[in-house]
């Protein structure tokens, strides 16, 4: 009997400082994003007047607008947003057709020198774009496709982390389906979409979130291969909010960077369950 409250206890000390832990790590997190939002609604003579932790440093004295006001003024934010948006939109659906296609490949397709070529799709994975960005660029001006949408979108429609998520969980589709399949008369085509497609909602829409947020994010590629202001995209625009004639309007580029939080926070928010397990149930292979 003592040695189960023993370790009841035990337990239970341990919970209670892992509940500590992680809000104490939840607050190291919460609280940056809670001061930028703040600074971005506050003018300019209050932003750093507050440095203890008083209620006004994440709360602003004097609410206001001006700085999103401003922000609009200074940049067409309306047509910076759509940009935005339909980059990431396309990026996003054609990564999902072609990851899916390739994943079902070396998921369920016997070919000559199948491991070898996935080897390599993976050791792709740890290379970073700013290693890849000067060949990129060259390829990009070779094909004529410099300053245009395509060269946000092409690059980036396959990726070695979303022909891996998708492998993963086809080949966790039992085989007896596409064997039965096959009796049917059914092709690879066809079993992929009739049969491999519909098995996969949760993991492709999982898999689209991650790439979304990825594009929504993406400033390198951006400001390398986009000169023309229209078709300017939100991380790139942020740079430009900084600069003033004679000082930074920290007021305007607070504003910015919580207009280019908020959307992605909200659908983390919302599908960070969803994300986490299937994140979690494709690695368990």
């Amino acid at each position: 009997m003592n040695a189960n409250i023993g370790t009841r206890t035990k337990s239970m000390i341990f919970k209670f400082l892992m509940y500590v832990f992680l809000i104490f790590v939840a607050l190291l997190v919460v609280i940056p994003f809670v001061w930028v939002m703040s600074n971005g609604f506050r003018p300019n003579a209050e932003i750093g007047k507050f440095v203890d932790f008083s209620w006004h440093t994440f709360f602003p004295q004097t609410f206001t607008l001006i700085n999103y006001v401003r922000m609009f003024e200074q940049l067409n934010m309306l047509r910076i947003i759509t940009n935005t948006f339909m980059v990431a939109f396309a990026v996003t659906f054609g990564s999902l057709f072609i990851n899916s296609l390739t994943g079902y490949a070396f998921a369920r397709i016997d070919f000559k020198g199948k491991k070898t070529i996935f080897i390599i799709f993976l050791s792709m994975a740890v290379l970073p774009i700013e290693i890849l960005i000067i060949s990129l660029y060259l390829t990009i001006v070779d094909l004529g496709l410099s300053n245009t949408y395509a060269s946000l979108i092409l690059p980036f429609l396959a990726s070695p982390f979303g022909i891996f998520f998708m492998r993963q969980f086809f080949s966790t589709v039992p085989k007896e389906l596409d064997e039965a399949a096959i009796l049917d008369g059914c092709g690879h085509y066809r079993i992929f979409a009739k049969i491999y497609i519909p098995l996969a909602k949760t993991s492709l829409f999982t898999l689209g979130l991650l790439v979304f947020l990825q594009q929504w994010d993406s400033f390198i590629v951006p400001v390398t291969f986009i000169g023309d202001e229209s078709k300017m995209l939100l991380q790139v625009a942020l740079t430009r909010l900084s600069m003033g004639l004679y000082m930074t309007d920290y007021g305007v580029l607070y504003a910015g960077v919580t207009l280019s939080i908020v959307p992605i926070l909200i659908l983390f928010l919302i599908f960070q369950k969803n994300i986490v397990e299937n994140i979690a149930t494709t690695g368990l292979k």
